[in-house]
């Protein structure tokens, strides 16, 4: 393997930089020579992008974390579920689980929530509205503004994530596609900003 390795990539965690210099010292131990030189690493591009991505997030604020705590509440709340479940059951025929939460250290997750939380929505809106639960919820009600912002990300992070899932790509190389995938990140983030 040490013939076909050119590069490492990882995030920039200093356990991953540790681990590509110790790489580094037990290929030159077993070979005699240099095999990787000390500038071998590159930062993950993907992960660049979520960080830019998580950043750009921080601006709705209050309309995720309404979500987020809509969802973890129906997903913790047996009752909650119950009535989610209910609602799903009579109006799009099927007994469907609430939609998942976002992972911040799990790639487009958010983009994932959102977009299951806009196809259930109609379902969200009467579970927290109903009488006998909408207490669990008095706290984080979604407005009509809260998934107007919702619906604007979910559409915006939609580029993004179709660049990470690419650049995740395990079957064919990525690093030549890298910079014309940021510089079309870029572009898309200033179409946005104009477009406000």
């Amino acid at each position: 393997i040490s013939e076909r390795l050119l590069t490492t990539t990882s995030d920039g965690a200093s356990d991953a930089q540790v681990a590509s210099k110790e790489l580094a010292r037990l290929l030159q131990i077993e070979r005699g020579m240099e095999i990787l030189p000390s500038s071998h690493r590159l930062r993950c591009m993907v992960h660049i992008y979520q960080l830019g991505v998580k950043a750009a997030l921080e601006v709705i604020t209050p309309s995720t974390m309404k979500l987020r705590k809509t969802l973890h509440t129906i997903r913790i709340n047996k009752v909650c579920r119950a009535f989610f479940r209910k609602y799903s059951k009579s109006m799009h025929g099927v007994a469907q689980e609430p939609p998942c939460l976002d992972v911040i250290t799990r790639w487009n997750s958010t983009f994932t929530m959102y977009q299951q939380a806009i196809k259930l929505r109609d379902i969200l809106t009467c579970t927290i509205s109903d009488n006998l639960i909408d207490h669990e919820f008095a706290d984080h009600i979604l407005s009509v503004e809260d998934w107007n912002h919702i619906q604007n990300m979910e559409q915006w992070l939609s580029v993004p994530y179709i660049i990470c899932n690419y650049l995740s790509g395990s079957k064919y190389p990525t690093l030549l596609v890298a910079t014309p995938a940021f510089k079309q990140l870029l572009s898309h983030c200033n179409t946005y900003l104009e477009k406000k």
